[in-house]
């Protein structure tokens, strides 16, 4: 029988231990520093809810709309069903409400569902390329919006001096503090050699996602701030690295005329070491419980204040301050990243990448959107409106990263393009892998993660070729 340990026989053991650290030859006047460190740090932790809201009340509707689906012979992705998890509860309750009314009117959900659940499905590929800056998009570009892609520029440059006032407006990393930082762009700043192209796809996320995207593409393109501080956080390198890879997250908590606070969140995984071939392109089981299929990332995966030498918790407080030549982030751009980080953690987005991934989930794209192609609904002009819409699945949506692989392909480009217009390209030869580690190490600053959730550094390359 086990007797329990009462609190001060832990206080007991508790000071036995600090004194033989303290007496322990080892100890150093470091070690000692770091412990009292330790000992006064006084870290803001905020309370944290579950990154899917309302799940309860969401998966009643989650399985009526997999109902429709079965109707009308569709078959969701993981994307779609990570969509569905994302977007605000009352969008999700009109769009199957309206759904359900648009079955009866029509006496069959194929002849107005059909199309648009199509629709909605065949989007996913062009968003998740587009945040996380995979391009080749033309032919999928094209079987979308059935119209040729549009020009892309032919050379950006990364802007120095506004990367320069980032750094002077954080100083550290808003994360851990740690001086060694890249600053970070939070939206891709390889989209800015596409505005054509990724300002459409902006405006095609309406039907999921509560920004305005309208607003988004004025943001980013209109007033040009892809590459300036409103777009950008500076992190430690370790940070980057789980951030670009969807590991952890920034949830927008306050905002005010000189600073805005955010919570760092710990995001879940889809993938462990006995199952790790979810897609966000396979199918999906639209009825399923978030808490069934997420998982922890390992323990040893973590971040350490470098002040206070604590570790970071979920709901860590963040706070970034604009100074009189340096705006904080933008709180439009802080969401929208909110959401499309939830989304990539629940449909396995993020998950280790390598050249011959690229090349495999390019494939599947491409199955995709053929058989998706003809559905090409005129979304882009409706934007954010407070009107009721004559029908469902009409918001904005948010995108995620890719799947491991270890077959080659040709890229999707040449394969995509050959079959346009009709004559093969030469073969290129293999890529070399440059897989990361199957494992999440933050021990090695220098590592160079394969997935970005935002833009990236400023410090890969000045020139977007």
């Amino acid at each position: 029988m086990s007797s329990s340990i009462t609190p001060s026989k832990k206080k007991d053991e508790f000071l036995r231990r600090l004194d033989l650290f303290l007496d322990r030859p080892s100890t150093t006047a470091e070690d000692k520093n770091v412990l009292k460190a330790f000992l006064e740090g006084t870290p803001i932790r905020h309370r944290t809810l579950p990154y899917i809201d309302n799940l309860e009340e969401r998966l009643p509707f989650a399985k009526r709309l997999k109902s429709l689906c079965e109707v009308i012979k569709r078959q969701p992705t993981e994307a779609f069903w990570a969509a569905i998890m994302v977007m605000p509860l009352s969008w999700l309750k009109e769009e199957v409400v309206l759904a359900e009314e648009r079955e009866n009117d029509y006496g069959s959900a194929n002849v107005y569902l059909g199309p648009l659940i199509d629709h909605r499905i065949s989007a996913m590929p062009l968003i998740f390329k587009l945040f996380f800056a995979k391009f080749k998009l033309e032919a999928q570009y094209v079987a979308r919006f059935e119209e040729p892609a549009p020009t892309s520029l032919p050379h950006v440059h990364r802007n120095k001096a506004e990367a320069t006032m980032c750094k002077d407006r954080d100083k550290f990393c808003v994360i851990t503090k740690a001086s060694n930082v890249e600053v970070c762009h939070i939206f891709p700043f390889a989209n800015k050699k596409h505005p054509q192209l990724a300002s459409k796809i902006l405006l095609d996320l309406h039907w999921m996602i509560p920004q305005n995207m309208r607003r988004m593409v004025k943001i980013l393109y209109e007033e040009n701030k892809i590459d300036t501080p409103e777009n950008m956080v500076t992190l430690s390198l370790d940070a980057y690295q789980l951030w670009s890879r969807g590991v952890i997250a920034f949830e927008p908590l306050m905002r005010h005329e000189d600073h805005v606070v955010l919570k760092l969140r710990w995001l879940k995984t889809r993938n462990t070491a006995n199952s790790k071939d979810i897609s966000p392109y396979g199918l999906a089981d639209l009825a399923a419980d978030p808490n069934d299929v997420l998982h922890d990332h390992p323990e040893n995966v973590k971040l350490i204040d470098n002040k206070t030498y604590r570790p970071i918790l979920d709901g860590h407080e963040v706070v970034i301050k604009s100074t009189p030549d340096c705006k904080c982030p933008d709180w439009d751009i802080l969401m929208f990243q909110w959401y499309l980080c939830r989304m990539s953690s629940l449909c396995a987005a993020v998950e280790a990448a390598d050249d011959e991934t690229e090349d495999r989930d390019d494939e599947d794209i491409g199955n995709l959107t053929a058989r998706m192609a003809g559905f090409g609904l005129d979304e882009v002009t409706r934007g954010r409106t407070s009107q009721r819409r004559s029908h469902p699945f009409s918001r904005s949506s948010r995108p995620s990263y890719m799947r491991a692989s270890t077959r080659s392909r040709s890229s999707y480009r040449e394969r995509s393009i050959s079959s346009l217009i009709g004559s093969p390209l030469p073969p290129r030869p293999r890529a070399r892998s440059r897989s990361p580690s199957a494992t999440l190490k933050t021990e090695s600053p220098h590592a160079n993660p394969r997935r970005r959730v935002g833009g990236g550094s400023n410090q890969e390359n000045e020139a977007v070729e």
